[in-house]
């Protein structure tokens, strides 16, 4: 048996091939396997026609999802100083109020196909800004683009179950950012804010409680008073629903004195009323037939109402010096940093005055138009004040921008877009325009007109 093995172990040895004694070896017939590759390869060549590919930029060749993160962290931190650059005092007055602030919100975020617009939205306001300070006009072009891609990319997530996501909401307002500062005519910003109501509504008051839907809603709601002043629509925020947000945050509070914050909260809800008053009072007397008395006494009743609650948060604002230090909120321990606080409560008192006087003209023509028809008058209420029922007076309109240069931009805001001297100097005047919330645009004017003119109303504050 052991011979067996042996004389097996042998005849293997044999069939070895030996290093020296036979000129086949390992090497040789590496050699001759490597000799006959070619012949192979060139055997299964395909004859169908060669693809030209489109040139991809590395990150998008090597590394597909180099491009987001590198957005996520660079841009990220850039997004700050626009949000320092164009909205200081408001990002500031509610940053610190809310779950989830914006630079929370972008320095968290993923990159997936949710976040692909909000990316682009961010990238272009940040080069738009660059391009705007520096008079850099090939920056702007990009800019654009970006904008553009922001934009294609938010059609196609809102094809998407994610289409009423919270990314799809922010992209929406940050798009919709762009459009007011850099928009192609003076009335693109008006069909992006009409896409941000709709799917504000379409998420419900509910969604907009807590985390950065909150956030979003509060700081684009001038925006939206805004368009609802230039189309002569009440505001879906001026809704009890969307008015029981701010109620409900502040329940726990009601025994306490109010911040700063909570009385530039509520007066906000007071505002958001007022297109929806000045709607109403333009189909009284646009009709031709007399209004419901019960319409009519609800509306003068909710006028009346509106202005005392206004007067009464007045009052408060105008008792702020700079060196108080109002009480936070619940949802945060940190307070409104004191550089701003005399500003904002400034800003905040100015839009509450130019709402009473909206409030005060509204009642009297509302009073003029019923004692007219009550005498009989054969004249129609639609004639004596023209296609336009209820307007701003001119010598108002002067103290919003009204004078030959926001007819100009009026004008100009038709044309291509282009670098402009007012791009560059518009500054933080959207800010102010966002303190006065909105209410500037009910001479018909938009966001950009408004900051262009920079007349926003500023009371003195007692110490």
């Amino acid at each position: 048996m052991d011979n067996g093995k042996h004389a097996l172990s042998v005849r293997s040895v044999k069939q070895r091939p030996r290093l020296g004694e036979n000129g086949r070896s390992f090497e040789t017939l590496k050699q001759k396997q490597d000799s006959q590759a070619p012949s192979r390869m060139v055997a299964r060549k395909s004859n169908r026609p060669v693809m030209i590919l489109p040139r991809l930029a590395m990150d998008e060749l090597v590394a597909p999802r180099l491009t987001e993160q590198a957005l996520s962290r660079q841009t990220t931190e850039s997004f700050h100083g626009w949000l320092m650059y164009y909205f200081p005092r408001s990002y500031s007055s509610f940053s610190h109020r809310v779950d989830t602030n914006w630079m929370d919100f972008l320095r968290g975020l993923q990159p997936s196909i949710r976040s692909q617009a909000l990316m682009w939205a961010v990238r272009a306001l940040v080069t738009f800004q660059m391009g705007t300070l520096q008079g850099n006009a090939n920056a702007v072009s990009c800019a654009r683009s970006m904008y553009g891609r922001g934009v294609s990319c938010l059609r196609s997530l809102l094809r998407t179950p994610f289409a009423l996501a919270e990314e799809s909401l922010a992209a929406s307002v940050l798009l919709g950012g762009y459009e007011i500062l850099d928009g192609s005519s003076e009335h693109t910003w008006i069909s992006h804010t009409r896409g941000i109501r709709q799917i504000m509504c379409a998420r419900g008051a509910a969604a907009h409680k807590t985390g950065i839907s909150r956030t979003v809603m509060l700081s684009f709601r001038p925006f939206l008073v805004a368009e609802s002043f230039v189309l002569g629509e009440p505001c879906f925020l001026g809704e009890p629903d969307w008015i029981s947000i701010t109620n409900d945050n502040y329940q726990e509070e009601q025994n306490r004195e109010m911040s700063l914050g909570q009385v530039m909260d509520y007066a906000f809800n007071e505002i958001t009323k007022c297109p929806g008053y000045y709607a109403a009072t333009q189909t009284i007397l646009a009709s031709t037939v007399e209004a419901d008395p019960f319409f009519l006494d609800s509306l003068l009743s909710g006028i009346s109402d509106s202005k005392e609650c206004l007067n009464n948060l007045k009052a408060k604002l105008l008792t702020i010096s700079e060196n108080e230090k109002p009480a936070s909120t619940s949802a945060s321990t940190q307070s409104i940093p004191p550089s701003y606080t005399r500003s904002l409560a400034q800003l905040t008192c100015g839009g509450i005055e130019s709402s009473l006087a909206m409030l005060d003209q509204l009642t009297n023509v509302l009073e003029s138009d019923r004692h007219r028809r009550g005498r009989a008058t054969t004249v129609s209420s639609a004639i004596t004040y023209g296609q336009n029922p209820w307007q701003v007076p001119s010598t108002q309109r002067v103290d919003m921008g009204g004078d030959g240069s926001w007819n100009q931009a009026r004008s100009d805001s038709a044309k291509s877009r282009k670098l402009s001297s007012n791009m560059q100097s518009i500054g933080d005047r959207l800010d102010k325009f966002s303190l006065n919330m909105g209410v500037a645009s009910m001479s018909g004017s938009s966001p950009i007109q408004a900051a262009e003119s920079g007349r926003f109303m500023q009371p003195p504050l007692s110490r």
